[in-house]
């Protein structure tokens, strides 16, 4: 299994790079989310890693059903989590890039308003955009809407606090 995810993962980063699978990456705005992440891999060869791990987990599988310890139904429901793994890596992708264009886009209005707080307000918008992304792409993989909310509504309050503590201590004079 390891030779085979090992071989796997070559082929599969040969095959992308004769398609010109990075100038794809950087039209839809990949390469930009790998460079803000400070992400040194290309995009190519974190798709051969992906191939590379999934194969690696199916080889793990299928030992632990050998040994008895998997089931059908193992096998059955990972598989059927592989689409809905790759969709919300897709939302994370688009959603985080529409959330920095809308940044930028906030902190230019703020700029032209002549409100000295540009900075401030388009990182506020960005990590609130961002946390929504985040949630939305939580939501694909099938985490409960209940523990989602309550998470977000524990973090907003935090957040709150915080900006209020910062506040009213900084103005006290």
């Amino acid at each position: 299994g390891l030779l085979v995810a090992r071989l796997a993962r070559a082929i599969v980063q040969r095959v992308l790079k004769l398609v010109r699978f990075e100038s794809l990456a950087q039209r839809v705005g990949m390469t930009n989310v790998l460079k803000r992440a400070e992400e040194t891999s290309s995009s190519s060869d974190i798709v051969g890693t992906l191939v590379y791990w999934t194969l690696l987990l199916f080889t793990a599988l299928l030992a632990l059903g050998v040994l008895g310890f998997a089931t059908a139904e193992t096998f059955t429901a990972i598989g059927a989590m592989i689409p809905n793994v790759v969709i919300a890596c897709a939302i994370l992708i688009l959603g985080l890039n529409v959330a920095g264009f809308l940044a930028k886009l906030i902190q230019t209005a703020v700029v032209n308003a002549e409100i000295r707080q540009g900075r401030f307000i388009r990182n506020t918008a960005h990590y609130g955009m961002g946390a929504l992304v985040v949630i939305l792409a939580a939501q694909q993989l099938g985490i409960s809407s209940e523990i989602l909310s309550t998470s977000f509504f524990i973090f907003f309050g935090a957040t709150c606090l915080a900006m209020a503590l910062a506040i009213g201590l900084g103005s006290r004079e």
